[in-house]
């Protein structure tokens, strides 16, 4: 398999990416380690497919990637899932294609990737939601792609995305 992202919190490992087991013992995608024994945690939320970016919020873990469910619930992309117990949580959107970048900033996440709607309405490759009301924000800019002084409305994909404060 392949690792994607890596995140610590507190004193667990939290790696994504294509994983089909830890040292014999079945994963789906996702696995927990205690970093001071190195050994595997119960933590399996189980994901169908690829995880691509793993985010730390508090009592919440936020996953993004190809899968269409976590531990056989629907979860189209993005999904978010209890810390110490990885189970999932009733916070649900629906993106039509991958999520490839999970960021937070304040009480609003940012979302970008490879999709185009959410929830069933066009948006565009990056936005930004609320992590506790799970209301879309105001940040859903425009993107198009240029060619030759002409723009397109063809698909465009997000790998990633960041914050930088200058003071």
């Amino acid at each position: 398999g392949s690792i994607f992202d890596i995140l610590v919190a507190d004193s667990t490992l939290y790696v994504g990416g294509q994983i089909y087991d830890e040292g014999g013992i079945p994963r789906k995608n996702l696995a927990a380690f205690d970093i001071n024994t190195n050994a595997l945690r119960a933590w399996n939320p189980a994901a169908n497919y690829l995880v691509r970016t793993i985010l730390n919020d508090g009592n919440n873990i936020f996953i993004g990637g190809d899968f269409t469910t976590i531990g056989g619930n629907v979860r189209n992309h993005i999904a978010s899932v209890d810390k110490n117990l990885g189970a999932l949580n009733s916070w649900n959107f629906s993106l039509n294609s991958s999520c490839n970048s999970i960021i937070r900033k304040g009480n609003e996440l940012f979302v970008a990737g490879d999709f185009n709607v959410v929830n069933g309405d066009t948006i565009g490759p990056i936005f930004s939601v609320n992590s506790f009301t799970g209301k879309i924000g105001d940040y859903k800019p425009k993107i198009q792609h240029w060619q030759n002084g002409n723009s397109f409305s063809n698909f465009i994909s997000v790998n990633a995305i960041s914050f930088a404060d200058y003071t």
